[in-house]
């Protein structure tokens, strides 16, 4: 999302982020600086005086204030999070400077405390950008005001990374191949409960998979080795599965441009985590979605493809099984994503930068 910014961007672009060792931005020469402020967003009580001391003198510094929304400003992850951005944004609008929350859905379970923010930010002047129908229509709810319906950011990117193929010496061969890019999720994995049962569930995917034709290819997309991370549980998976000559694993982080690539030459994508269906989405590829937050509702959606949305429960794998045996029973669904609504959603998408 944040190489989306950068790259539709007119001016040069000042990162702030609390962390400087998870960005890998394809448009570098477009970043004027990466600012890191320590407990702006998560920091204690203290830390965040500190902090908004820092915020306020880069304030100063810029035309426009742009908040990447995504799926953290409802607190369902961490409501003292969700309130921090939105105070971040209302400072800003209060010092006079045009203020947007970019790309952001709303969770039909939502902390209180963050509505509250979010409604004050709003009042304040902040513009807001939703992403989906589903989260425009629970914001409109709750009388939430300056609501913008749009489109995720990763709509409007247009850069693509193909030297993947040659740079990666485990997918040369791969590119012109009928494959499938598989993610599967710690956190879904959390949800489930039991690792080694959602383990071999993931294996019968994969070997469905197989079956039917496709070599796999295990993205993480949280490149993190816990529980919550991807990279663990897709080592553990590749580790396991049968057919390993069929089956590669990428093991490093690559950037947005290099998985909209391999998005691209793909013929069909499962995910645990909703960033890929929509990069998968934006490049017309049909993606099936475990749901686990209530907010892939909305994205599917925009689509009229809801019955490519699995709930995370205890039979996510013959549900996702049944889908693959039906998308290659039928040659017609392969191309399920409709050209002329995808056009539409990148349109929406670009009202976030206007």
């Amino acid at each position: 999302m944040i190489d989306a910014v950068v790259e539709l961007s007119e001016k040069k672009v000042i990162l702030l982020v609390e962390s400087t060792n998870s960005h890998n931005i394809s448009l570098a020469t477009k970043v004027a600086k990466i600012e890191r402020i320590n407990g702006l967003i998560y920091g204690g009580y203290f830390e965040r005086l500190i902090a908004y001391g820092k915020y306020r003198r880069l304030l100063t510094e810029v035309d426009e204030v742009y908040l990447i929304g995504a799926d953290i400003m409802d607190g369902s992850y961490n409501g003292l999070a969700s309130i921090n951005r939105a105070n971040a944004v209302y400072l800003s609008s209060r010092m006079g400077l045009p203020s947007r929350v970019l790309g952001f859905s709303w969770n039909v379970k939502f902390d209180e405390t963050a509505l509250r923010a979010l409604k004050r930010a709003a009042k304040s002047g902040v513009q807001l950008y939703v992403r989906d129908p589903v989260s425009h229509f629970r914001l409109e709810k709750e009388r939430v005001k300056n609501l913008t319906y749009a489109a995720d950011l990763v709509f409007s990117s247009r850069l693509k990374d193909t030297q993947i193929f040659e740079r990666n010496k485990n997918l040369v061969g791969v590119k012109n191949s009928k494959f499938a890019l598989l993610n599967i999720s710690g956190l879904v994995g959390m949800k489930i409960g039991d690792y080694v049962k959602y383990l071999e569930k993931y294996k019968t995917i994969v070997n469905e998979l197989i079956v039917h034709g496709y070599d796999v290819i295990i993205l993480p997309h949280v490149f993190r080795e816990d529980d919550a991370g991807d990279l663990k549980v897709s080592k553990d998976l590749y580790r396991n599965v049968v057919s390993s000559d069929r089956v590669l694993i990428i093991e490093s982080q690559i950037s947005p441009s290099e998985v909209r690539s391999l998005c691209s030459y793909s013929s069909l994508i499962v995910t645990g985590r909703m960033h890929l269906a929509i990069i998968a989405l934006s490049q017309g590829v049909l993606p099936i979605t475990i749901s686990t937050q209530g907010k892939v509702e909305g994205l599917y959606k925009m689509f009229e493809l809801e019955e490519y949305m699995v709930d995370a429960d205890m039979d996510f794998n013959l549900k996702i099984n049944r889908l693959i045996q039906l998308i290659n029973k039928d040659n017609n669904l392969i191309n399920a994503v409709s050209a002329d609504l995808l056009q539409h959603v990148k349109e929406l998408s670009i009202k976030n930068f206007q």
